[in-house]
């Protein structure tokens, strides 16, 4: 089976990845076993590949081998993790996604899929800078190159005043 699930009305996320190891995009089908006490679990996918859509909808980075799983509750999840610099090799770590690829095996146990989450994590952890990401449409986020130096005068406005207090407080 493979699937994009894809943002709808021209969406996208903008995302900020200093640390792309922490970003994390995972795809949870719901199923109709948790509504039937006789159907067994679901199972878990087989053998499951993806990656990211970038702005344009093609693939960004490498293919990755996913992370699958399955909960009490009847869900299946495929989960694209382990993602690095090379991956997102952008200026200033934004890049914008549209969503996911999904190459994979369902089982075969005569469940339905109900309903689909696209869902992103973007820390584990209290790095710093850490990740983010803004979602809106091409023309509600700004360019790539603004947001960067948005950023860079940011940093440089705080590092100043920094330097003010220390050389207050020094006096």
């Amino acid at each position: 089976m493979s699937l994009d699930a894809i943002f709808s009305d021209q969406v996208r996320m903008r995302a900020f990845l200093p640390d792309p190891h922490e970003f994390v995009a995972l795809l949870r089908l719901y199923t109709n076993s948790i509504l039937d006490p006789a159907m067994v679990l679901p199972g878990i996918m087989g053998d499951t590949t993806g990656y990211m859509l970038g702005g344009d909808g093609q693939q960004v980075g490498q293919v990755h081998t996913a992370g699958v799983g399955e909960t009490f509750r009847g869900d299946s999840n495929v989960g694209l993790v382990d993602f690095s610099k090379a991956d997102f090799d952008v200026p200033a770590g934004l890049i914008d996604f549209t969503g996911l690829h999904i190459d994979t095996t369902a089982p075969t146990t005569g469940y339905t899929i109900t309903n689909a989450e696209l869902l992103f994590r973007m820390n584990r952890t209290d790095f710093k800078p850490p990740n983010s990401a803004t979602v809106g449409t091409s023309a509600q986020l700004p360019e790539p190159s603004s947001l960067a130096l948005l950023s860079a005068g940011l940093a440089g406005l705080a590092l100043v005043r920094r330097r003010q207090q220390r050389g207050i407080s020094g006096r």
